[in-house]
């Protein structure tokens, strides 16, 4: 008993553990039967656009691809971080294999505060600017530019200021061009 009552007030005075930021579903979207891969990303950029706009964080997922190769999908994601997104090759579509290929948005603003997530994520690194990411601090991020980060985590996509970009490595980016802007009847069919 002596011991328990010990450990209970040794507890108490423990340090904080930072829990990892949890993982929060904004969609699942499916590709029409044959429709082709980059025609699908242009498709269903409006939803991470939106989602991004109307809540500052950034949306995210790997993309996917049926067993028959007939259909693509991705598992869209968020941690609510304004600078980074967490995406987990086992969240994928029901039926569907995760490609080596991920799809994400840039918040709007190219100044922003960083979130628990944001904070939580870079613990004990520098960010691309040599700072360490605090809250309460801004930091310049965002715009139609893949970060060092989106580098590092391999190909993808990324929905930014009204385009989507592709890289698979510097120097290897590509415009595919514009999206429309009203993505209503695919957010209506992915909610």
């Amino acid at each position: 008993m002596r011991l328990f009552v010990l450990a209970l007030v040794a507890s108490l005075f423990a340090a904080p553990v930072a829990a990892a930021p949890t993982l929060q579903h904004v969609a699942e979207l499916v590709s029409e039967q044959g429709e082709p891969l980059e025609d699908f990303v242009l498709r269903i950029a409006p939803v991470l656009d939106r989602y991004t706009h109307e809540t500052g964080f950034e949306a995210c997922g790997m993309v996917a691809q049926s067993a028959d190769g007939e259909r693509f999908g991705v598992r869209l994601g968020s941690t609510k971080g304004a600078m980074t997104c967490e995406m987990r090759r086992s969240n994928v579509p029901e039926g569907m294999t995760a490609l080596r290929l991920s799809i994400h948005s840039h918040p709007h603003k190219p100044v922003v505060m960083p979130t628990a997530a944001d904070v939580s994520f870079y613990a004990g690194t520098q960010a691309s600017n040599g700072r360490m990411i605090q809250r309460g601090r801004p930091e310049r991020v965002g715009g139609a530019f893949f970060s060092v980060g989106d580098y590092a985590s391999g190909p993808g996509y990324l929905v930014s200021e009204g385009r989507v970009l592709y890289q698979q490595g510097k120097g290897t980016e590509r415009d595919l061009g514009a999206y429309a802007a009203d993505g209503e009847t695919l957010m209506a069919k992915a909610d």
